[in-house]
């Protein structure tokens, strides 16, 4: 695991509110799957659960707090556990990629910059960009990314060129 990794893991922990070992442990199931879903057993989340897109089940059934957290938490890493760890930024800084049904994304973090298919370029300098998922309403999808100011939708950037 690339020392970016480890940093973003442990900013996550502190953001979520989580121990960095609860978050280590679901970064490491989601991995394995792809970031499409996590089975665990963990003391902080009331015990066993399990994830996987557009659900969540937790044997605390009724701490609806604990469901919104996790589920944030879960989005996040899975957004980019589903990205090759090759692919992952480097301490260079180099940009990482994924794809979102038809959107493909290359995001560069230290350039503060988010290409959408080889296209369009928009400036995330206004964010700390932790990982990227999609929304859908009134049957649109759209990319967002999650930042340290919560879930946004790719028009909330501004636009930018790029080389």
């Amino acid at each position: 695991m690339s020392n970016e990794t480890e940093d973003w893991l442990r900013r996550l922990a502190g953001e979520s509110g989580f121990h960095p070992e609860t978050v280590q442990l679901l970064w490491e199931g989601l991995r394995r799957t792809g970031g499409g879903q996590v089975q665990f057993n963990i003391p902080e989340l009331g015990g066993p659960g399990q994830w996987q897109r557009g659900m969540l089940m937790i044997s605390d059934w009724n701490n609806h707090a604990l469901k919104g957290r996790l589920s944030t938490l879960l989005d996040t890493l899975s957004s980019r556990a589903s990205v090759p760890e090759s692919s992952l930024p480097e301490e260079s800084g180099e940009g990482w990629r994924g794809r979102q049904n038809d959107t493909e994304y290359v995001f560069y973090p230290s350039r503060h910059l988010l290409i959408l298919n080889n296209k369009k370029a928009y400036d995330t300098r206004a964010y700390q960009v932790y990982g990227f998922g999609q929304s859908q309403q009134n049957g649109r999808q759209e990319l967002t990314l999650q930042t340290n100011k919560g879930e946004i939708s790719i028009h909330a950037l501004p636009e930018t060129t790029w080389p």
